[in-house]
């Protein structure tokens, strides 16, 4: 699976939020178009058809799982990641084909799917 990111893209203004009661992902305000979604264990990435942008996360997550770290944020750009495979809407595709671990920095509160070290 291809993405891009376009620096130039412009950030909406929502708020990512975790539920440790839940052991899940949330976004306000969400997003009531959907044209199909890339999961990640049991998170799900939303993208719309129109620009092939990933617009939101959500789903399970269980935090209390993970492997506490002391990995920090990278050095980041802000920006828009776009798919740019041709994935047909309607459905649900799977960026791995096997479980990826979690790491959490406890003390930042980062969130690391899949080996940090892997870049």
């Amino acid at each position: 699976m291809k993405f891009a990111i376009d620096y130039s893209g412009k950030k909406e203004n929502r708020l990512l939020t975790y539920d440790a009661d839940e052991y899940g992902f949330n976004i306000e305000p969400k997003n009531l178009e959907i044209n199909f979604g890339l999961a990640i264990n049991t998170l799900n990435l939303t993208v719309i058809d129109s620009d092939r942008k990933i617009v939101e996360v959500l789903g399970l997550c269980g935090l209390g799982i993970s492997i506490k770290s002391n990995y920090n944020v990278p050095q980041y750009k802000e920006g828009v990641l776009r798919v740019i495979d041709d994935l047909e809407s309607g459905f649900s595709y799977y960026i791995y084909k096997e479980e990826q671990p979690i790491y959490l920095n406890v003390q930042t509160g980062w969130v690391c799917i899949g080996n940090p070290e892997n870049k």
